[in-house]
Protein backbone atom coordinates (compact mmCIF):
# COMPACT_ATOMS: atom_id res chain seq x y z
CA UNK A 1 0.00 0.00 0.00
CA UNK A 2 2.42 2.98 -1.27
CA UNK A 3 0.25 5.61 -0.83
CA UNK A 4 1.42 8.98 1.27
CA UNK A 5 2.03 8.29 4.95
CA UNK A 6 1.78 5.17 4.45
CA UNK A 7 5.08 4.33 5.12
CA UNK A 8 6.09 1.26 3.24
CA UNK A 9 2.71 -0.57 4.41
CA UNK A 10 1.83 -4.05 3.61
CA UNK A 11 -2.10 -4.89 5.14
CA UNK A 12 -2.28 -8.48 6.09
CA UNK A 13 -4.66 -10.67 6.42
CA UNK A 14 -4.39 -14.67 8.01
CA UNK A 15 -6.53 -17.74 8.88
CA UNK A 16 -4.94 -19.33 11.52
CA UNK A 17 -6.54 -23.06 12.13
CA UNK A 18 -5.35 -24.14 15.89
CA UNK A 19 -5.34 -27.85 17.12
CA UNK A 20 -5.58 -27.54 20.74
CA UNK A 21 -4.98 -29.87 23.03
CA UNK A 22 -4.82 -29.19 26.70
CA UNK A 23 -3.18 -31.13 29.51
CA UNK A 24 -6.54 -32.19 30.85
CA UNK A 25 -10.34 -30.86 31.30
CA UNK A 26 -9.22 -28.49 34.63
CA UNK A 27 -6.61 -26.95 32.91
CA UNK A 28 -7.73 -25.40 29.65
CA UNK A 29 -6.65 -23.15 27.35
CA UNK A 30 -7.95 -19.67 27.85
CA UNK A 31 -5.52 -17.71 25.68
CA UNK A 32 -3.97 -18.18 21.51
CA UNK A 33 -1.90 -15.42 20.20
CA UNK A 34 0.22 -14.85 17.19
CA UNK A 35 3.86 -14.39 17.24
CA UNK A 36 4.35 -10.79 14.62
CA UNK A 37 8.01 -10.67 13.38
CA UNK A 38 10.47 -7.98 14.76
CA UNK A 39 12.88 -7.32 12.57
CA UNK A 40 15.16 -3.41 12.38
CA UNK A 41 16.09 -3.22 8.92
CA UNK A 42 18.54 -0.43 7.87
CA UNK A 43 17.55 1.48 10.84
CA UNK A 44 14.19 1.40 10.87
CA UNK A 45 11.59 -1.01 13.20
CA UNK A 46 8.59 -3.18 11.36
CA UNK A 47 5.94 -1.72 13.37
CA UNK A 48 2.54 -3.14 13.47
CA UNK A 49 -1.32 -1.81 13.51
CA UNK A 50 -4.02 -4.65 14.76
CA UNK A 51 -7.28 -3.87 12.44
CA UNK A 52 -9.52 -6.73 13.72
CA UNK A 53 -9.53 -10.67 14.73
CA UNK A 54 -12.53 -12.55 14.30
CA UNK A 55 -13.55 -16.22 14.67
CA UNK A 56 -14.42 -18.28 11.80
CA UNK A 57 -17.08 -21.45 11.80
CA UNK A 58 -17.31 -23.86 8.92
CA UNK A 59 -21.18 -24.78 10.33
CA UNK A 60 -22.24 -21.75 8.26
CA UNK A 61 -22.26 -19.53 11.20
CA UNK A 62 -21.67 -15.93 10.75
CA UNK A 63 -17.92 -15.12 12.11
CA UNK A 64 -17.74 -13.88 15.97
CA UNK A 65 -15.67 -10.72 15.78
CA UNK A 66 -13.60 -10.25 18.68
CA UNK A 67 -13.04 -7.11 20.91
CA UNK A 68 -9.76 -5.34 21.97
CA UNK A 69 -8.68 -5.72 25.33
CA UNK A 70 -7.71 -2.78 27.65
CA UNK A 71 -4.84 -4.44 28.65
CA UNK A 72 -2.52 -7.57 28.74
CA UNK A 73 -3.61 -10.33 31.07
CA UNK A 74 -2.74 -13.69 32.61
CA UNK A 75 -4.55 -14.34 35.80
CA UNK A 76 -7.82 -16.80 35.54
CA UNK A 77 -10.26 -14.31 37.32
CA UNK A 78 -9.37 -12.10 33.90
CA UNK A 79 -10.51 -14.53 31.63
CA UNK A 80 -13.94 -14.93 32.81
CA UNK A 81 -14.80 -11.75 33.74
CA UNK A 82 -16.80 -10.21 31.33
CA UNK A 83 -17.83 -7.42 33.39
CA UNK A 84 -14.83 -5.70 33.98
CA UNK A 85 -14.12 -5.64 30.19
CA UNK A 86 -11.63 -8.43 30.08
CA UNK A 87 -12.76 -12.24 29.83
CA UNK A 88 -13.06 -14.46 26.91
CA UNK A 89 -13.69 -13.03 23.38
CA UNK A 90 -11.40 -10.48 23.39
CA UNK A 91 -7.97 -9.86 21.48
CA UNK A 92 -4.48 -7.80 23.02
CA UNK A 93 -2.11 -6.37 20.35
CA UNK A 94 0.98 -6.39 23.11
CA UNK A 95 3.64 -3.90 20.86
CA UNK A 96 7.45 -4.99 20.72
CA UNK A 97 10.14 -4.78 21.14
CA UNK A 98 10.01 -7.65 23.80
CA UNK A 99 10.99 -6.97 27.17
CA UNK A 100 9.87 -10.17 29.43
CA UNK A 101 9.96 -8.09 33.02
CA UNK A 102 8.17 -5.28 30.98
CA UNK A 103 5.66 -7.72 30.09
CA UNK A 104 6.38 -6.68 25.82
CA UNK A 105 5.38 -8.92 23.39
CA UNK A 106 5.30 -8.45 19.86
CA UNK A 107 2.17 -10.65 19.63
CA UNK A 108 -1.53 -10.64 19.31
CA UNK A 109 -3.15 -12.43 22.18
CA UNK A 110 -7.44 -13.70 21.37
CA UNK A 111 -9.09 -14.70 24.98
CA UNK A 112 -11.12 -17.52 24.22
CA UNK A 113 -13.49 -19.67 26.30
CA UNK A 114 -11.82 -22.85 27.28
CA UNK A 115 -10.45 -24.95 24.88
CA UNK A 116 -10.17 -28.87 25.79
CA UNK A 117 -9.51 -30.75 22.37
CA UNK A 118 -10.76 -28.27 19.41
CA UNK A 119 -9.77 -27.18 16.10
CA UNK A 120 -10.67 -23.68 16.13
CA UNK A 121 -9.92 -21.05 13.23
CA UNK A 122 -9.60 -17.05 13.22
CA UNK A 123 -8.77 -14.78 11.02
CA UNK A 124 -7.06 -11.35 11.91
CA UNK A 125 -5.94 -8.45 9.77
CA UNK A 126 -2.99 -6.32 10.94
CA UNK A 127 -0.86 -3.45 9.06
CA UNK A 128 2.76 -3.96 8.73
CA UNK A 129 4.80 -0.48 8.22
CA UNK A 130 8.02 -0.21 6.84
CA UNK A 131 7.99 -3.50 5.02
CA UNK A 132 8.90 -1.60 1.39
CA UNK A 133 12.71 0.30 1.79
CA UNK A 134 13.82 2.34 -0.68
CA UNK A 135 17.33 3.25 -1.48
CA UNK A 136 18.83 5.39 -4.34
CA UNK A 137 19.52 2.49 -6.88
CA UNK A 138 16.15 0.28 -5.66
CA UNK A 139 13.59 -0.88 -3.50
CA UNK A 140 13.16 -4.09 -1.62
CA UNK A 141 9.86 -5.33 -0.08
CA UNK A 142 10.81 -7.70 2.69
CA UNK A 143 8.47 -10.11 4.64
CA UNK A 144 8.97 -11.69 7.52
CA UNK A 145 6.26 -14.40 8.17
CA UNK A 146 6.92 -16.52 10.69
CA UNK A 147 10.64 -16.91 12.72
CA UNK A 148 12.38 -18.84 15.25
CA UNK A 149 10.78 -21.61 17.40
CA UNK A 150 7.18 -20.68 16.07
CA UNK A 151 7.93 -22.29 12.32
CA UNK A 152 8.53 -25.69 13.99
CA UNK A 153 4.96 -25.74 14.95
CA UNK A 154 3.32 -25.29 11.20
CA UNK A 155 1.62 -28.23 9.86
CA UNK A 156 0.98 -26.46 6.65
CA UNK A 157 1.32 -22.81 5.57
CA UNK A 158 0.08 -21.32 2.15
CA UNK A 159 -0.07 -17.61 1.25
CA UNK A 160 -0.56 -15.01 -1.34
CA UNK A 161 1.59 -11.82 -1.68
CA UNK A 162 -0.38 -8.91 -4.04
CA UNK A 163 1.09 -6.33 -5.94
CA UNK A 164 -1.14 -3.92 -7.71
CA UNK A 165 -0.37 -3.80 -11.52
CA UNK A 166 0.59 -0.33 -11.18
CA UNK A 167 2.63 -0.86 -8.48
CA UNK A 168 4.44 -4.01 -10.12
CA UNK A 169 8.08 -4.00 -11.68
CA UNK A 170 8.27 -4.99 -14.87
CA UNK A 171 9.79 -7.95 -15.96
CA UNK A 172 13.53 -7.66 -15.89
CA UNK A 173 13.62 -4.52 -13.21
CA UNK A 174 13.00 -7.36 -10.67
CA UNK A 175 13.96 -10.30 -8.84
CA UNK A 176 11.67 -12.32 -5.78
CA UNK A 177 13.33 -15.07 -3.68
CA UNK A 178 11.91 -16.60 -0.77
CA UNK A 179 14.27 -17.66 2.52
CA UNK A 180 14.00 -20.75 5.09
CA UNK A 181 13.18 -24.17 5.77
CA UNK A 182 15.34 -27.32 5.05
CA UNK A 183 15.21 -26.20 1.29
CA UNK A 184 17.00 -23.00 2.25
CA UNK A 185 14.01 -21.78 -0.30
CA UNK A 186 10.58 -22.28 -0.91
CA UNK A 187 9.11 -22.64 -4.26
CA UNK A 188 6.61 -19.72 -5.39
CA UNK A 189 4.33 -19.09 -8.70
CA UNK A 190 3.66 -15.92 -10.11
CA UNK A 191 0.88 -15.05 -11.72
CA UNK A 192 -1.26 -11.97 -13.50
CA UNK A 193 -4.91 -13.32 -13.61
CA UNK A 194 -5.10 -14.80 -10.49
CA UNK A 195 -6.45 -12.15 -8.99
CA UNK A 196 -7.68 -9.39 -11.16
CA UNK A 197 -5.64 -5.98 -10.97
CA UNK A 198 -2.91 -7.44 -8.97
CA UNK A 199 0.48 -9.57 -9.94
CA UNK A 200 0.10 -12.50 -7.40
CA UNK A 201 3.68 -14.35 -6.04
CA UNK A 202 1.87 -17.77 -4.02
CA UNK A 203 3.75 -20.93 -2.34
CA UNK A 204 1.85 -23.48 -1.23
CA UNK A 205 3.97 -25.73 2.11
CA UNK A 206 3.16 -29.07 3.71
CA UNK A 207 4.37 -29.98 6.70
CA UNK A 208 7.30 -32.18 5.06
CA UNK A 209 8.19 -29.29 3.60
CA UNK A 210 8.14 -27.30 6.93
CA UNK A 211 11.17 -28.67 8.29
CA UNK A 212 14.14 -26.33 9.75
CA UNK A 213 17.97 -26.34 10.30
CA UNK A 214 19.28 -23.79 13.46
CA UNK A 215 20.44 -21.05 10.81
CA UNK A 216 16.80 -20.70 8.44
CA UNK A 217 14.12 -20.78 11.23
CA UNK A 218 12.22 -18.90 9.52
CA UNK A 219 9.69 -18.22 6.40
CA UNK A 220 10.75 -15.14 4.25
CA UNK A 221 10.01 -13.39 1.24
CA UNK A 222 11.73 -10.96 -0.88
CA UNK A 223 11.35 -8.49 -3.63
CA UNK A 224 14.32 -6.29 -5.09
CA UNK A 225 13.07 -3.73 -8.04
CA UNK A 226 15.80 -1.81 -10.29
CA UNK A 227 16.30 0.30 -13.32
CA UNK A 228 13.23 2.23 -14.54
CA UNK A 229 11.03 0.62 -11.85
CA UNK A 230 13.40 1.35 -8.86
CA UNK A 231 10.96 3.34 -6.92
CA UNK A 232 8.16 1.96 -8.51
CA UNK A 233 6.25 0.77 -4.90
CA UNK A 234 8.17 2.85 -2.42
CA UNK A 235 7.68 6.53 -3.59
CA UNK A 236 6.08 7.24 -0.25
CA UNK A 237 8.38 5.23 1.70
CA UNK A 238 10.12 6.47 5.56
CA UNK A 239 13.84 7.19 5.33
CA UNK A 240 16.21 4.68 6.20
CA UNK A 241 20.42 4.41 7.28
CA UNK A 242 20.71 3.90 3.26
CA UNK A 243 17.86 6.03 2.26
CA UNK A 244 20.52 8.03 -0.27
CA UNK A 245 23.27 4.95 -0.90
CA UNK A 246 23.80 2.74 -3.68
CA UNK A 247 22.59 -0.50 -2.15
CA UNK A 248 21.79 -2.76 -5.23
CA UNK A 249 25.37 -4.57 -5.46
CA UNK A 250 25.37 -5.30 -1.73
CA UNK A 251 21.90 -6.86 -1.97
CA UNK A 252 23.19 -9.21 -4.97
CA UNK A 253 26.34 -9.97 -2.83
CA UNK A 254 23.79 -10.34 0.54
CA UNK A 255 21.91 -12.88 -2.08
CA UNK A 256 24.87 -14.86 -2.80
CA UNK A 257 26.05 -15.31 0.30
CA UNK A 258 22.72 -16.40 1.72
CA UNK A 259 22.94 -19.18 -1.17
CA UNK A 260 26.19 -20.17 -0.18
CA UNK A 261 24.91 -20.73 3.64
CA UNK A 262 24.34 -23.98 3.78
CA UNK A 263 27.76 -25.16 1.84
CA UNK A 264 29.83 -22.62 4.27
CA UNK A 265 27.45 -24.20 7.69
CA UNK A 266 28.68 -27.60 6.49
CA UNK A 267 31.87 -26.72 5.61
CA UNK A 268 31.95 -25.33 9.46
CA UNK A 269 30.45 -28.50 10.93
CA UNK A 270 33.23 -30.71 9.05
CA UNK A 271 36.42 -28.38 10.33
CA UNK A 272 34.29 -29.29 13.81
CA UNK A 273 33.86 -32.89 13.90
CA UNK A 274 37.86 -32.88 12.89
CA UNK A 275 38.94 -30.43 15.73
CA UNK A 276 36.91 -32.51 17.93
CA UNK A 277 37.82 -35.22 16.39
CA UNK A 278 41.79 -34.37 16.84
CA UNK A 279 41.59 -33.46 20.39
CA UNK A 280 39.61 -37.02 21.36
CA UNK A 281 42.83 -38.50 20.14
CA UNK A 282 45.24 -36.36 21.79
CA UNK A 283 42.88 -37.29 25.12
CA UNK A 284 43.33 -40.58 24.21
CA UNK A 285 47.02 -40.69 23.72
CA UNK A 286 47.26 -38.25 26.52
CA UNK A 287 45.50 -40.83 28.83
CA UNK A 288 47.41 -44.56 27.24
CA UNK A 289 51.02 -42.28 28.14
CA UNK A 290 49.50 -41.31 31.41
CA UNK A 291 48.50 -45.01 32.08
CA UNK A 292 51.91 -46.46 30.73
CA UNK A 293 54.18 -43.80 32.95
CA UNK A 294 51.95 -44.97 36.05
CA UNK A 295 52.39 -48.46 35.59
CA UNK A 296 56.04 -48.52 35.42
CA UNK A 297 56.32 -46.67 38.37
CA UNK A 298 54.05 -48.61 40.62
CA UNK A 299 53.29 -52.44 40.90
CA UNK A 300 49.83 -53.74 40.45
CA UNK A 301 48.84 -57.15 41.98
CA UNK A 302 46.32 -59.14 41.01
CA UNK A 303 43.56 -60.69 43.57
CA UNK A 304 44.23 -64.06 44.24
CA UNK A 305 40.71 -65.38 43.50
CA UNK A 306 37.66 -63.80 41.70
CA UNK A 307 34.19 -63.61 43.29
CA UNK A 308 31.41 -61.59 41.62
CA UNK A 309 30.30 -60.40 44.96
CA UNK A 310 31.44 -60.65 49.00
CA UNK A 311 28.69 -62.16 50.92
CA UNK A 312 30.75 -61.81 54.50
CA UNK A 313 32.73 -59.14 55.63
CA UNK A 314 36.61 -61.04 55.12
CA UNK A 315 37.88 -62.48 58.64
CA UNK A 316 41.53 -60.71 58.24
CA UNK A 317 40.17 -57.76 57.75
CA UNK A 318 40.85 -55.05 60.75
CA UNK A 319 37.91 -54.60 63.44
CA UNK A 320 38.21 -51.24 63.87
CA UNK A 321 37.53 -50.18 60.01
CA UNK A 322 35.01 -53.30 59.53
CA UNK A 323 32.79 -51.02 61.86
CA UNK A 324 33.62 -48.23 60.05
CA UNK A 325 32.39 -49.80 56.78
CA UNK A 326 29.54 -51.73 58.08
CA UNK A 327 28.15 -49.01 59.44
CA UNK A 328 29.12 -46.02 56.71
CA UNK A 329 25.75 -45.56 56.13
CA UNK A 330 23.73 -44.63 59.80
CA UNK A 331 26.92 -43.19 61.26
CA UNK A 332 28.88 -39.94 61.02
CA UNK A 333 32.41 -40.03 60.62
CA UNK A 334 33.25 -38.67 64.27
CA UNK A 335 31.12 -41.43 65.62
CA UNK A 336 34.56 -43.83 66.55
CA UNK A 337 33.41 -45.47 69.73
CA UNK A 338 31.81 -48.00 68.18
CA UNK A 339 34.82 -48.67 66.37
CA UNK A 340 36.96 -49.12 69.89
CA UNK A 341 33.89 -51.73 70.94
CA UNK A 342 34.54 -53.28 67.88
CA UNK A 343 38.66 -54.29 68.39
CA UNK A 344 37.61 -54.47 72.29
CA UNK A 345 35.13 -57.97 71.00
CA UNK A 346 37.78 -59.03 68.24
CA UNK A 347 40.18 -59.31 70.86
CA UNK A 348 37.75 -61.48 73.09
CA UNK A 349 37.12 -63.73 69.99
CA UNK A 350 41.04 -64.31 69.55
CA UNK A 351 41.10 -64.91 73.00
CA UNK A 352 43.38 -62.49 73.78
CA UNK A 353 41.35 -60.49 76.60
CA UNK A 354 37.86 -61.69 78.36
CA UNK A 355 34.88 -59.67 79.44
CA UNK A 356 33.19 -60.66 82.67
CA UNK A 357 30.59 -58.82 84.82
CA UNK A 358 31.61 -57.84 87.89
CA UNK A 359 28.33 -58.46 90.06
CA UNK A 360 26.62 -61.86 87.97
CA UNK A 361 23.57 -60.18 89.91
CA UNK A 362 23.51 -56.87 87.55
CA UNK A 363 22.99 -56.76 84.37
CA UNK A 364 25.61 -55.67 81.75
CA UNK A 365 26.43 -52.42 81.77
CA UNK A 366 29.49 -50.17 81.81
CA UNK A 367 29.98 -50.01 85.28
CA UNK A 368 29.49 -54.06 85.56
CA UNK A 369 31.66 -55.35 83.18
CA UNK A 370 35.74 -55.91 83.65
CA UNK A 371 38.80 -57.02 81.23
CA UNK A 372 40.77 -59.91 82.21
CA UNK A 373 43.98 -60.22 80.21
CA UNK A 374 43.98 -64.31 79.19
CA UNK A 375 47.75 -66.03 79.35
CA UNK A 376 47.60 -67.62 75.87
CA UNK A 377 47.12 -66.06 72.67
CA UNK A 378 47.97 -67.51 69.49
CA UNK A 379 45.83 -65.93 66.53
CA UNK A 380 47.68 -62.80 65.04
CA UNK A 381 46.56 -59.17 65.67
CA UNK A 382 45.78 -56.22 63.21
CA UNK A 383 47.29 -53.43 63.83
CA UNK A 384 44.69 -51.48 65.84
CA UNK A 385 43.83 -54.97 67.94
CA UNK A 386 48.08 -54.95 69.09
CA UNK A 387 47.81 -51.32 69.65
CA UNK A 388 44.47 -51.19 71.84
CA UNK A 389 46.21 -54.69 73.33
CA UNK A 390 48.66 -53.06 74.54
CA UNK A 391 46.63 -50.48 75.95
CA UNK A 392 45.01 -52.52 77.99
CA UNK A 393 48.34 -54.97 79.20
CA UNK A 394 49.69 -51.18 80.46
CA UNK A 395 46.87 -50.65 82.27
CA UNK A 396 45.83 -53.64 83.11
CA UNK A 397 49.73 -54.10 84.73
CA UNK A 398 49.19 -51.69 87.70
CA UNK A 399 46.35 -54.00 89.30
CA UNK A 400 47.17 -57.05 91.32
CA UNK A 401 45.74 -59.36 88.59
CA UNK A 402 45.76 -58.93 85.02
CA UNK A 403 42.34 -57.48 85.09
CA UNK A 404 40.63 -54.01 84.87
CA UNK A 405 37.35 -52.54 84.74
CA UNK A 406 35.87 -51.41 82.16
CA UNK A 407 35.41 -47.78 83.56
CA UNK A 408 38.36 -47.84 85.03
CA UNK A 409 40.29 -48.98 81.88
CA UNK A 410 38.65 -45.34 79.78
CA UNK A 411 39.07 -43.29 82.95
CA UNK A 412 42.83 -43.95 82.81
CA UNK A 413 42.95 -44.45 78.94
CA UNK A 414 41.69 -40.88 79.02
CA UNK A 415 44.18 -39.34 80.78
CA UNK A 416 47.07 -41.04 79.26
CA UNK A 417 48.50 -38.72 77.03
CA UNK A 418 51.42 -40.03 75.47
CA UNK A 419 49.49 -43.68 74.83
CA UNK A 420 46.49 -42.57 74.05
CA UNK A 421 47.20 -39.99 71.53
CA UNK A 422 49.72 -42.62 70.40
CA UNK A 423 46.88 -45.17 69.59
CA UNK A 424 44.38 -42.63 68.08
Amino acid sequence: MDEPGSSGKVIVTERLTFDIHAMSKDNLFWELWRDLSEEYIDGVKVAYKVNYVKQIFDDGRDPVVFSKSPKLYWDDRDYTNSFGGYGPGKWYHSPGPYHESSRQYECVFFYVDGLYRETVVFEIQYEMYNAALRYADSSELYISLYSEKDVNFLKSFRGQILFPNEKMPETGNYYANTYGTNSHAFPFTESAAMNPGYHTFSFELDESQLKFRPYNEYIEFALVSFGEDQHIFTQHAAKNTFYNDDVLDELKQEQADYEALPKASKSIKTVILLLCSAGAFLIIMLVLAVRKTIKKKYTFFQPTMQMDYFRDIPSALDPHFASALVFCKHKSKQDIQDGYAAVMLSLTSKGYIQLDKIINSRNWDFENVKITVKDTQEQPLTPTEEYYFNLILRHSNKMEKMEISLSSFQKNVSVDYEYTNSFV
